[in-house]
C-alpha cells in the first residue's frame, strides 16, 4: 500500500491510500479518497497466476502506478496502471 499523488493538489497535500493484493490468483486494485474519508473502493481485478505481490510505487512518469507480482511458477511480472487501466509487462525470469 502507498499514497500516491492521485486527489493531491500539490505536494503536501495528501492523496489516495493505493492497495493491490492477489485473490484467488488474480490482483485487485483498491483505493481511499483521504479527502472524503470514504470508504475503499475497489477499481480493477486483472492478472492471472498470481502469488503475491511484492512492490507497488507510483512512478515519475505521468505518475503512473507500477507494480511487481510473483507469480505462481516463481516468475516476477511487472504490471502498470495509466489512463486507459492496467497493462501486463515484463515476465522477470
Amino acid at each position: 500500500m502507498i499514497e500516491g499523488q492521485f486527489g493531491a493538489s500539490n505536494e503536501l497535500d495528501v492523496g489516495n491510500f493505493e492497495l493491490c493484493v492477489v485473490a484467488s490468483g488474480q490482483i485487485q486494485h483498491w483505493y481511499r479518497d483521504n479527502h472524503a474519508l470514504t470508504p475503499w473502493v475497489h477499481t480493477a481485478t486483472f492478472g492471472a497466476n498470481a502469488k503475491r505481490v511484492v512492490a507497488l510505487l507510483e512512478g515519475s512518469f505521468g505518475f503512473n502506478l507500477e507494480l511487481v507480482v510473483e507469480n505462481l511458477d516463481g516468475h516476477y511480472q511487472h504490471y502498470w496502471r495509466d489512463g486507459n487501466g492496467w497493462h501486463a509487462g515484463v515476465v522477470i525470469v
